[in-house]
């Protein structure tokens, strides 16, 4: 991969420049951004201009789906993060982890959800995706003035507001935009679950919430002469926890896991225990209340011993904005595989 650097001279002089004035932090990034930019063109052959806001989009590959609607307030993207020497801090792209030796098996690649607008994502970010149609790639220079969530109307206003000098590369590839993140997973469950489970329905994950298609439950196998279980019944559990696209992150079966590429040193691989009570948010699961809702919902509806059964639900009954680690991105639908057993005989 080629890296752009200035060549030192330059560097030295813009520096010495910068110090002997009193010029403002993002009226100084913005001389050194200009400086590095010339270099840029020069080695590339190119005479890539600054928009408005000072943003430069040195690459961009036209989608052929819809045009971005601002009014959106979630984009549905893959973003690749290099700094102006080239190094990536962050990539979405698989093969890129793969080139760069950072790839970790089992871990989300591919497209996330990302929130817009003020007080949420950087004004530069979104200022880069504007115009962009869906499956479209766009890379840009960001400017340390735009890498902020607050919103101005002037370059120079967003120079004044300036505290960094630091400017990133950002690479997006936009592949859909929505304006209700929850709806838009809640489509993508209807489909997976529609394919391998047909006949499957969405339902209210209680009594007190509507139907809004973000929680599934689907009983695969019930045993023909099993008895329904008591109402605080303690029983014992195996899991096998996936994202939509197959990818397993998280099982109580050994070989499960070291088939997915997950296996770890400190799982115990064994059924958890299961101690039901008269509704889902109370009962216990492996000796804490504190599961997800959507997992924990799931399992309060099994009855029988030897059920196996399939839950999928929407990240507001998971993990939400805060994702778990790098198996699961924030805003992640969940699909977990369920079978309930009798207690272990004491």
């Amino acid at each position: 991969m080629k890296k752009y650097i200035i060549p030192i001279l330059a560097c030295m002089a813009l520096a010495g420049c910068i110090e002997n004035n009193t010029v403002s932090t993002g009226e100084a990034a913005k001389e050194y951004l200009g400086l590095w930019m010339d270099n840029w063109n020069k080695q590339n052959g190119k005479d890539v201009k600054p928009t408005d806001l000072g943003m430069y989009i040195i690459e961009d590959t036209p989608g052929t789906g819809d045009v971005r609607d601002n009014d959106s307030t979630w984009v549905y993207a893959l973003f690749t993060i290099r700094t102006l020497g080239g190094t990536i801090s962050s990539t979405d792209d698989e093969d890129l982890a793969k080139q760069l030796g950072t790839y970790v098996e089992g871990a989300w690649y591919g497209p996330k959800y990302a929130a817009t607008g003020e007080g949420v994502n950087y004004a530069g970010v979104e200022a880069l995706m504007n115009g962009m149609k869906l499956g479209g790639t766009r890379r840009a220079i960001v400017p340390s003035w735009l890498l902020t969530t607050s919103r101005y109307s002037t370059q120079q206003s967003y120079l004044d507001a300036c505290t960094s000098s630091t400017h990133l590369d950002y690479t997006v590839t936009l592949v859909d935009q929505t304006s209700d993140v929850i709806r838009h997973q809640s489509a993508r469950i209807a489909d997976f679950m529609n394919a391998f489970y047909p006949g499957a329905a969405s339902e209210a994950i209680s009594e007190d919430a509507t139907d809004n298609g973000s929680f599934w439950f689907v009983s695969t196998y019930t045993p023909a002469d099993a008895a329904e279980r008591e109402e605080t019944a303690s029983m014992r559990l195996n899991y096998t926890g996936l994202r939509l696209d197959g990818q397993i992150f998280d099982s109580t079966d050994k070989k499960t896991a070291i088939d997915a590429g997950i296996d770890s040193a400190s799982s115990s691989y064994s059924p958890m225990s299961v101690n039901f009570t008269t509704n889902w948010a109370d009962m216990s699961i492996g000796g804490t209340t504190s599961m997800i809702d959507g997992f924990k919902a799931g399992v309060w509806r099994m009855k029988y011993a030897g059920q196996k059964a399939v839950v999928a639900f929407t990240s507001d009954h998971g993990y939400a904005s805060s994702g778990k680690g790098s198996y699961i991105p924030a805003y992640c639908p969940l699909v977990f595989e369920l079978e309930l057993l009798e207690a272990e005989e004491k």
